[in-house]
Order: C-alpha cells, then sequence, then structure tokens
C-alpha cells in the first residue's frame, strides 16, 4: 500500500503571504513571545522556530513581525484537505501543512498522481507543496519534507531504511533533549540508530513512537 504524504513548508508564513501579497518578498517572522515559523530568509541568518521573538528580531532587524493567526491557519488548511479529499477518501491531517493520502484502491501512477496534486493546490490556493510516496507514514513524511516544494519523491517499496539511513535524526519525531542525548553519543544519522543494540536503544528512549521509526530503518 502506498501513502501520499503532503507538506507545505513555513505554512503559516506562505499563509500570510496568500493573506498580504505586498509582504510576499520580504523577510517574516511569525509569533508571539517565540518565534512559531519564518521565512526561509531568516535561516541563514540564526533564526529558529521555538527561540525568544526579542532574539529574532534582533537576529533579522528587517523582518516584518506578525502575530500568529492559528484560525486563520486552520481554515486555510481546511481548503487544502477539502481539496485532497475530492481525491481520495482517506485523508489524516497532521500539523497545518502537512497531511496523509492513502492511495490504496486509487487506479493512479503515483508520481504523475502527486505531480497532479500539486499542481491542482498552487492552482486552486496559490500554494505550493511538496510530496512524499512510500510504503508507511515516515518514510513517506520525511520524503516530503526533504524535498523542494513543487517536487515529488517516491520511494521504492525495500528502498525505505536505504532512504533514511543517511540522513539526520532531526527527522526523527523526537524532543530536544532527545536529539541531544543522541549527539552526545556521537549518533548524528537514522541508520546509526538503527544499529544500536536494542537494549540500549530501550533504555535511551523508551516510548514507542520512536521504536517504530526504528524499525523503518534496520
Amino acid at each position: 500500500m502506498h501513502i501520499a504524504c503532503i507538506h507545505i513548508p513555513r505554512f503559516a508564513v506562505e499563509a500570510e503571504r496568500q493573506r498580504s501579497p505586498k509582504i510576499a518578498t520580504r523577510l517574516i517572522l511569525i509569533g508571539e513571545a517565540t518565534v512559531l515559523d519564518c521565512s526561509l530568509g531568516a535561516d541563514p541568518l540564526g533564526v529558529r522556530r521555538g527561540m525568544r521573538m526579542s532574539e529574532g528580531i534582533a537576529l533579522c532587524p528587517r523582518a516584518v513581525v506578525l502575530p500568529t493567526d492559528a484560525p486563520y491557519y486552520q481554515r486555510l488548511f481546511g481548503e487544502v484537505l477539502e481539496r485532497l479529499g475530492e481525491l481520495s477518501p482517506d485523508i489524516e491531517p497532521a500539523e497545518p501543512g502537512t497531511a496523509f493520502m492513502s492511495l490504496a484502491g486509487l487506479e493512479i501512477e503515483p508520481k504523475s498522481f502527486a505531480e497532479d496534486l500539486i499542481a491542482s493546490v498552487h492552482k486552486r490556493l496559490g500554494l505550493m507543496a511538496s510530496v512524499g510516496i512510500a510504503s508507511g507514514k515516515f518514510a513517506a513524511r520525511v520524503a516530503a519534507a526533504t524535498s523542494r516544494p513543487g517536487v515529488t519523491k517516491v520511494i521504492v517499496s525495500g528502498d525505505q531504511a536505504a532512504f533514511l539511513a543517511p540522513l539526520p535524526c532531526m527527522h526523527l519525531p523526537a524532543s530536544e533533549a532527545m536529539l541531544w542525548r543522541l549527539k552526545m553519543l556521537g549518533v548524528e544519522t537514522m541508520g546509526e540508530i538503527a544499529k544500536l543494540p536494542l537494549g540500549a536503544f530501550q533504555q535511551l528512549e523508551p516510548t514507542l513512537r520512536l521504536r517504530q521509526q526504528r524499525r523503518d530503518v534496520v
């Protein structure tokens, strides 16, 4: 069974650009006390999501600073989900900007279908997505997140572990504390996690969710 992950990076920023085209070319910071989202150009200046907004402004003083408008982001994401629901009856939303779609039972060629989906969302809503397709949600999500907007990445069944192994641990659904512990152990990629003895891994991270991701790269 194939699963597609539709990912619109920096969704809050893109939503604000749709609402106010005049700021489309400006650097944008969104948030209140902390940075919820920031435009791509703020990254090289050191701005990171979750940092204090005062730090973000100091690093990026020319940015447009906007308050979080969660209801608006949810409404726009709802329009994305509505479009996806026209193509598949099995849609699972994640955070705003990311959703999963089952391709089971659809008589389609996955890559062509995903490319048409990207074009359709862009034409209807002005948002540019990337799409990852794999046999599991985690690999599909990582495939989408590591692709440029407008690009589809298909992970063939059997190639999932090879695809995930060289990628950094930052793609895991792990806490900052967990990622720090992995770094202290010299574990930098998902493939290196897969090589940890099971006992050591269970002591390091006892949550079922992360164990599932480990199985994906073994």
